[in-house]
């Protein structure tokens, strides 16, 4: 891939982190921060396994990289909410 290529999956990456913060925190809110919490571990790890088969078909990789992006996000939220409450 390109490097303008790279930066834009980058981008679309971090605006899906961006995107999803609230809602996430909405939601570990309303279900518990310690679920939301896996949840996001495994899908992001189920992406992450799934990536060299997503980056051959265009039509799901962009969907992916955001809900990568919104998943990874909230693991590093919900584990500094989880610090915090300590």
């Amino acid at each position: 891939y390109s490097i303008k290529l790279a930066a834009l999956m980058v981008t679309i990456i971090l605006l899906g982190d961006t995107a999803f913060q609230f809602p996430l925190g909405w939601l570990s809110d309303k279900l518990g921060r310690p679920g939301i919490y896996l949840s996001c571990g495994i899908i992001a790890l189920l992406i992450g396994l799934a990536l060299p088969l997503l980056m051959q078909t265009t039509t799901l990789l962009w969907p992916s990289l955001v809900i990568l992006g919104a998943v990874a996000g909230g693991i590093y939220t919900l584990a500094i909410v989880l610090i915090g409450q300590s």
